[in-house]
């Protein structure tokens, strides 16, 4: 049985609440019921639902990012969800969880063609099923995890602190 946690990042501004609350249930049942524990924002955050574009104010924006890079860090995978739309807040979820945490990032682009996603990324994938198959099969388990990470550290920990040291001359 599997005990992963995902995060799904997407866009959010500008997308009516009826769409995000939809998607994000929707998104929930698909992983849950293959037994992958879901952390979307937008289930936490109180979005109304809502024909009117989401806009929020400063004081909302700084109470969701603070709660967002805790799911962040709770999560042992982010999951774009919405691939090829592009947005300010998936992009710094995506580089906290990636540069700074070093977790894996799967985004789903359907279609998405020559990018440089398929070499920032640790998966590009077509859509949902896939994107679960792959989550479950690198990181399903704690044991799969600890080897996922022991190999990333093992390949690129010396060469970050060689270039840390480096890039200061």
């Amino acid at each position: 049985m599997s005990d992963v946690i995902i995060y799904t990042a997407k866009a959010m501004t500008g997308i009516d609440g009826h769409t995000l609350i939809r998607e994000a249930y929707y998104n929930k049942g698909f992983f849950e019921a293959r037994g992958i524990t879901v952390l979307d924002p937008v289930l936490v955050e109180d979005v109304q639902p809502s024909h009117e574009p989401l806009n929020n104010n400063l004081d909302q924006l700084r109470e969701y990012w603070r709660r967002d890079k805790e799911m962040i860090r709770r999560a042992h995978v982010l999951l774009d969800v919405t691939g090829k739309s592009s947005s300010e807040g998936k992009a710094h979820e995506i580089g906290y969880a990636r540069y700074c945490l070093w977790k894996p990032v799967v985004r789903i682009c359907p279609k998405l063609g020559p990018s440089i996603a398929v070499f920032e990324d640790d998966v590009v994938v077509e859509d949902l099923n896939e994107a679960a198959d792959v989550i479950l099969k690198h990181w399903g388990t704690i044991e799969k995890r600890y080897k996922w990470r022991t190999a990333m550290l093992d390949r690129c920990y010396s060469k970050w602190q060689r270039h840390q040291m480096e890039e200061w001359k």
